[in-house]
């Protein structure tokens, strides 16, 4: 079995860690046990019920138990805390362990000959860190990976009767404005920290790519905007839930933002083209430069 150990980042990495992980097991057959998903697990269908995050699922985890919450930071503690131990005595690998930790940036190919062969070979395969990849099953995981990140009703139920109100007839065009503020300040020195001026050029540029269409931003943002900021373009701004808002540029058109794993899984989950802001001054926007993660 391999068990995910660390918390790399925040809901949207930890998404694309264990969508990865899926893909993995799906193809060789091999258990996956996450304890480090344990405070976004109350978002989604699949795992809300489960003490333990896993795939695949365990037949018991079906229904959700009184105090589940409470019990998965629990095992995640007891499990992070032992590996902990393992590691101040420097036993980082025995005949039914391995503690793999590739750091926060290094890749691991899922799919290569060595690590299919370490994670038949031991019990216990203990990985740490966020880039572990495979990409030749992920995008064939695709019908298994997203009905077990769907959301819980609540939260999916919001998020659809948002777009729908938005979306007040057949011209209308939903665009998702994924705008990544808060920890962007300091994340790779602020190079993606846009001032709220550049989201507003790229929604203008946006809106001349489609002359004759009701088109209606749907803005999310991990800070509170002031709506009159967008005065003069059609806006729908509200402070949401991240999972509302993941679940809401899912079900829209066309997204732009940032480079960011929140809007790309948007993209990913709903077969949205996306486009990446990744810089202040780009002139022209074409259609051909919004893309679909995982297509």
């Amino acid at each position: 079995m391999i068990v995910i150990i660390n918390k790399s980042g925040q809901l949207a990495n930890r998404l694309f860690l264990m969508a990865n992980f899926i893909a993995f097991s799906n193809a060789h057959e091999i258990k996956i046990y996450n304890p480090s998903f344990d405070e976004y697990a109350k978002f989604f269908e699949k795992t809300s019920p489960q003490a333990l995050v896993r795939f695949p699922i365990s037949t018991n985890s079906k229904w959700r138990m009184p105090y589940t919450d409470i019990i998965r930071s629990m095992v995640y503690q007891v499990i992070y805390k032992a590996v902990r131990v393992l590691e101040k005595l420097n036993i980082y690998e025995s005949t039914i362990h391995c503690i793999l930790d590739i750091g926060l940036y290094q890749k691991m190919p899922l799919d290569s000959a060595k690590f299919i062969n370490l994670a038949r070979k031991k019990k216990f395969l203990l990985c740490k860190g966020w880039a572990f990849r495979d990409e030749t099953n992920f995008s064939l995981a695709a019908d298994i990976i997203k009905p077990y990140f769907k959301p819980l009703p609540c939260y999916l139920t919001q998020a659809i009767t948002i777009a729908n109100s938005a979306r007040s007839s057949e011209n209308t065009l939903l665009v998702g404005v994924h705008i990544r503020r808060g920890d962007y300040k300091t994340f790779l020195n602020g190079k993606y920290f846009f001032p709220l001026s550049v989201y507003i050029s790229y929604i203008n540029k946006v809106q001349s790519l489609f002359p004759g269409r009701d088109i209606k931003f749907i803005v999310c943002s991990n800070e509170t905007i002031d709506v009159r900021v967008f005065k003069g373009y059609d806006v729908v701004l509200e402070e949401r839930n991240m999972v509302v808002d993941l679940a809401l540029l899912a079900a829209c058109d066309y997204i732009i933002g940032p480079p960011s794993t929140f809007s790309i899984w948007a993209s990913y989950y709903g077969d949205v083209p996306l486009y990446k802001i990744e810089n202040e001054q780009e002139q022209v926007i074409t259609l051909d430069k919004f893309t679909i993660h995982g297509k």
